[in-house]
Parts: C-alpha cells; structure tokens; sequence
C-alpha cells in the first residue's frame, strides 16, 4: 500500500469515513502513511502530544497507563479495523495513555489537520466522530462499574456478552477471544491464574463451554444476561463445594488448553 489511490481506497473501507468524496479521500490519503511494527513497539507514549487518528490495518496494540512504580492498567485491546486516539485528537489534549503493539502491525497514519479539514467539510464525520467518542466514553464508564461492584465471573460474563452483541443467532452464540490469556486477564484486571479460574468455574455452571480461544456461550447464559438469575447461577456452587474449591480442582469443567 504505497501509493495515493492505494491509501484512499483503504480510506474508503473505514467506517468513520464511508460514502466520503473522492476528492476529500484523495486529501486525506496524501496526509496519510503506513508504519510497519515489531511486536513490542509504541504507537505512542504518555504525555505525546496527539497529532494522528490512528487506524489499525492488521495485528494488535493494547492501550494502557502505567505507574510511577512500574504497574500497568489495561484500558483496550485494539484489533484490526478499529481507530485509536480520537478523543486526544479533537480534544487537543496530550495523551494520558501510551499504546504498544503486542502482535506485529500495520498502523494507517492520518494527519490531525486533514481529518479536521474533512470535517469542516462533511457534516456526516462531525456526527460519526462524536457517536465513536460516545460509545467509548460509555464503556469506560461501563468498566469502571464492573471492576467496582460486579464479581469476578460476572465480570467475564458482560465481556462475553459485549462480544458476542453481534452473534447473529442467540442459541449459538460463538465468542473468538483473539488474544492470549494474559492479555485478556490484564483488560479485565485479573491476574491469568484469576482468569483461568472464572473461565472453570463458568464451563462447570453449564454457561459456556471454552475450546482454545473460542467461547461457547450457552442459550440459558444468553437467555438471564439482563436479570439476576446469571448472578444466582454464579453464586450457587455444587454440593459440598466452594467457589475456590470447584476453581482450582484439577481435570475439573471442561476447558480446552489456552496460552
């Protein structure tokens, strides 16, 4: 993907600027590059000031923050198709977070000024820029309640269900986690022995059923996610047994091996 038509028909393919015209892909196109990454690569650090909205072509990033003592937090998981970056962008604000490649990728990089300058342009990506900003302010906020006031299963549970929104058929309802344990466990604020031991748990409940990275979710899951009965089933452990005991038992549930 070297030339302008090459980069402008890519263009063409992103959500964000679909039915754009010609002349204004062809403008953003030449403001814009690709970067080939290694596998442990920053995209860019805490405290840069952001001046590209970056669109993933292939591989995977996880955005996180970082402390002063060498801890790290999570936020996303970036797969291809997805943009990143683009509350910093419009907001004029340094970046709080840095991203790393954990995978190597192709990152398409579009200048700040000709995005804003298909926006004075086109209404339409004003409109889609504040829905995408919307929708990720909203699960941020989703989150945050989760890793505050919901249990460990059932913090794996509104995942699993978040991904699977676009399952076409509800009795069969197939999740690809696309990501290794302890990068998924780190989104989730778990440690992978913690992830390791919910994922058990859920597969002994008769709620799903996990085969490497793909995650079965059963109809009745998928039938109680909006009222209390999935919590009731969480809570419930098998005769004579405990949460930690049916977790940790070995050749226990029916979990296929996951690295």
């Amino acid at each position: 993907m070297n030339g302008i038509g090459d980069i402008a028909a890519r263009l063409a393919e992103i959500p964000l600027f679909e039915g754009l015209a010609p002349e204004l892909l062809n403008d953003l196109a030449r403001a814009s590059h690709v970067v080939r990454l290694p596998k442990g690569a920053l995209l860019y650090s805490a405290g840069e000031q952001a001046r590209v909205l970056f669109h993933v072509l292939s591989g995977q990033l996880k955005v996180a923050v970082s402390s002063s003592d060498g801890g790290e937090k999570v936020i996303d998981v970036v797969a291809p198709g997805q943009n990143i970056g683009m509350a910093e962008l419009f907001g004029n604000i340094p970046y709080v977070s840095f991203a790393e490649t954990v995978a190597p990728s192709l990152v398409l990089h579009i200048s700040r000024e000709a995005v804003l300058r298909v926006v004075d342009r086109d209404p339409r990506i004003s409109r889609r820029l504040l829905r995408a900003i919307g929708e990720r302010q909203a699960t941020i906020e989703r989150d945050i309640a989760s890793s505050s006031f919901k249990s460990g299963c059932r913090r794996v549970v509104d995942y699993l269900l978040r991904q699977a929104e676009t399952c076409g058929d509800a009795a069969d309802a197939t999740v690809d986690l696309g990501m290794p344990k302890h990068l998924l466990a780190a989104r989730l604020g778990f440690t992978p022995e913690t992830l390791s031991r919910a994922f058990r748990y859920l597969s002994e409940a008769g709620l799903i059923s996990v085969r490497g990275k793909q995650v079965k979710l059963s109809p009745k899951l998928m039938h109680t996610a909006d009222n209390d009965e999935v919590d009731s089933v969480i809570r419930q452990p098998a005769a004579g047994d405990t949460w930690r005991d049916r977790s940790v038992r070995a050749g226990g549930g029916r979990v296929a091996a996951w690295a």
